[in-house]
C-alpha cells in the first residue's frame, strides 16, 4: 500500500509541473526558453547522432569537434545566455539558423560534435545583427571556450554561405536553396519581398512561428533527451491566461544585469562559475578549442557584477542657482573668440 502511495504521489507531482508560458515570445521568461531551446536541440542531436552511428566515414564541416564537450547543451547554452546576455529573439534565431543553414549547407548536421560550435557562431551573429549593442569576438571566443580566430572564421564561413541573410524572413530559406541551384556564378542575390508584402513584423512572425512550434514539440519533458527540467511547458491562451498562474519561478535564473554594460571587459566569473580548460580558468588562459572536449561542468552563480560600480544618474542643474558672476565670465569669454575647455578634448 505504500509503494502503490507512493508511485501515486509522484505521479501527481508530475502532472503538478505544468507551467504556463505566455503567448508571445519576448514575454517568456529567459531561464524557462532556454530550457525548450536546449530540450528541442538535444532532440535534434539524438537523430542526427542516430543517423550517423552506422556510417564508417562522416563529411566535416568547419562546425565539428574531434570529440563532443562534456559540458551539455543546457549549461553551454545558460553560459552564452549570462555572460553574453543573449536577448530572447537572438536566442530564437539560433534555432532559426539551423534550418537556413542546412538548407544551403547539406554537408552540416546539427549533432554533439556542432552544436557547441554552432550555437556560439549563431549566438554572436544573431546578436550582431538583431541587437542595438553587442559584445566583441573577443567577449563571445572566451565565453564560448575558442580562439577568438577561429570564432572570425566561423562567423564568415555561416554568412557566406547564407549569403548575409542574417535577419528572419520568411522567404530567405526558400531564396538560399534557389541561389544554390542556379551555382556559384550567380553575384547577385534574388529579391526579397518589400516591406509591404512582408508586413510590418515579419521577422517577429518567423520567430513567434518557431517559439509555438517548439513548445508544441518538446514542451512536454518525455519528448526530449534533456532531462534537466521536467516542467511540463504549455502555451497559455491569453484571454483565458488569468485562470492560472503566468509563470513559474525558474529554479535557476538568468539575472537581468547586462554584460554590455562593462564595456566589454574580461569575462568577470565568480570562482564558482568559470568553465575551466585542463584546470585553468578561461579567462586566465589563451582559450583553446572546444574540440579538446575537456570543458569541467562548472556550477553558476549570480555574482558576476558583485564588484561593478554602481551607476550614478547626473542631477538636473538648476541655472538659478548658477552664480551671476560666473555666467558673465562665461559671456565674456565667448565674447572674446577663446575655444571653451570640453571634457571630451582629450
Amino acid at each position: 500500500m505504500k509503494t502503490m502511495n507512493t508511485t501515486n504521489s509522484q505521479k501527481d507531482d508530475t502532472t503538478e509541473q505544468i507551467v504556463p508560458l505566455p503567448a508571445e515570445y519576448l514575454r517568456c521568461s529567459r531561464t524557462h526558453l532556454v530550457v525548450i531551446i536546449s530540450r528541442m536541440l538535444s532532440f535534434l542531436i539524438q537523430i542526427n547522432d542516430a543517423k550517423n552511428a552506422g556510417k564508417d566515414t562522416m563529411e566535416l564541416t568547419r562546425f565539428h569537434s574531434k570529440a563532443a564537450p562534456s559540458i551539455t547543451v543546457y549549461q553551454y547554452l545558460i553560459r552564452l545566455t549570462k555572460y553574453s546576455s543573449l536577448e530572447h529573439s537572438v536566442l530564437l534565431s539560433a534555432v532559426y539558423y539551423i534550418d537556413l543553414l542546412s538548407a544551403v549547407y547539406p554537408e552540416f548536421t546539427l549533432n554533439s560534435l556542432t552544436v557547441h560550435r554552432f550555437l556560439l557562431t549563431a549566438t554572436t551573429i544573431a546578436s550582431k545583427g538583431l541587437c542595438d549593442s553587442f559584445c566583441t569576438n573577443t567577449h563571445y571566443s572566451k565565453v564560448g571556450g575558442v580562439q577568438c580566430s577561429e570564432l572570425n572564421i566561423l562567423e564568415n564561413e555561416f554568412l557566406e554561405r547564407v549569403r548575409y541573410r542574417i535577419l528572419p524572413r520568411d522567404d530567405n530559406i526558400e531564396n538560399c536553396k534557389t541561389e544554390q541551384k542556379m551555382g556559384d556564378n550567380m553575384n547577385m542575390l534574388l529579391p526579397t519581398k518589400s516591406a509591404h508584402e512582408r508586413g510590418s513584423n515579419d521577422g517577429f512572425n518567423v520567430l513567434q512561428s518557431y517559439y509555438k512550434k517548439i513548445v508544441q514539440l518538446v514542451g512536454n519533458p518525455q519528448n526530449s533527451p534533456d532531462k534537466t527540467s521536467l516542467y511540463f511547458f504549455k502555451v497559455v491562451d491569453p484571454i483565458i491566461s488569468h485562470d492560472v498562474p503566468y509563470s513559474v519561478p525558474p529554479e535557476h535564473a538568468i539575472p537581468r544585469n547586462s554584460v554590455k554594460e562593462r564595456a566589454n571587459d574580461n569575462v568577470s566569473v565568480s570562482n564558482h562559475s568559470k568553465v575551466t580548460i585542463s584546470g585553468a580558468p578561461i579567462h586566465n588562459i589563451e582559450p583553446t578549442s572546444i574540440k579538446n572536449g575537456d570543458f569541467s561542468n562548472g556550477q553558476y552563480s549570480n555574482n558576476e557584477h558583485s564588484d561593478s560600480p554602481s551607476i550614478t544618474i547626473p542631477q538636473k542643474r538648476n541655472l538659478k542657482d548658477d552664480d551671476s558672476n560666473k555666467i558673465e565670465r562665461n559671456k565674456s569669454v565667448i565674447r572674446s573668440g577663446k575655444k571653451l575647455a570640453s571634457r571630451f578634448d582629450s
